[in-house]
């Protein structure tokens, strides 16, 4: 199969997934590279740094 540039460009299109409306096809997976409180709960710093994924331009988490 050939690709041309416009479907690798798919990736940054908007997609509509049920009723939300994501700016691109980016996502990443929840991983547990980051601490949380010793009762399982994202602490500040879990939470930030999914904070900043968001406004980097990850489409979805």
């Amino acid at each position: 199969m050939e690709y041309t540039s416009t479907d690798k460009m798919a990736i940054f299109q908007p997609i509509k997934l049920g009723t939300m409306e994501l700016k691109n096809r980016i996502g990443i997976g929840p991983y547990g590279s980051h601490p949380s409180d010793p009762d399982g709960c994202p602490n500040d710093l879990t939470v930030e740094y999914y904070r900043q994924l968001a406004q980097s331009g990850v489409g979805y988490i």
